[in-house]
């Protein structure tokens, strides 16, 4: 078996490239194992129309009922702005989830 992306051997893909292959195997193998999760880092090797790309790919596997939660991380400038109602984001920073901290600290 081989794997290519756009008609190039995975090898020589960019990696983002790469990303996405490997997302979508991961996705194929959830569902023949029927998981219903998929976790990924590097989100942010992907540029932004293809970071939109993938969640509405996500987003329509949630809808269709073929996976039920995702986690996505990647290091971003700042927390993505005008995501979806279905999709949630938290920011990490110093190691706590922002927000998070002063719920600690009242407590």
């Amino acid at each position: 078996m081989s794997i290519s992306y756009d008609g190039r051997p995975y090898g020589l893909a960019s990696a983002s490239a790469k990303w996405r292959a490997n997302m979508m195997i991961a996705e194929a193998i959830n569902h023949v194992a029927g998981i219903k999760f998929l976790m990924a880092d590097e989100f942010d090797l992907l540029d932004l129309p293809s970071r939109s790309a993938c969640l509405k790919w996500l987003l329509g596997l949630s809808r269709a009922g073929e996976i039920e939660s995702v986690l996505l991380f990647g290091t971003l400038k700042e927390k993505p702005a005008n995501l979806p109602s279905a999709v949630e984001a938290h920011w990490i920073e110093n190691g706590v989830i922002a927000g998070d901290q002063v719920k600690a600290e009242a407590a």
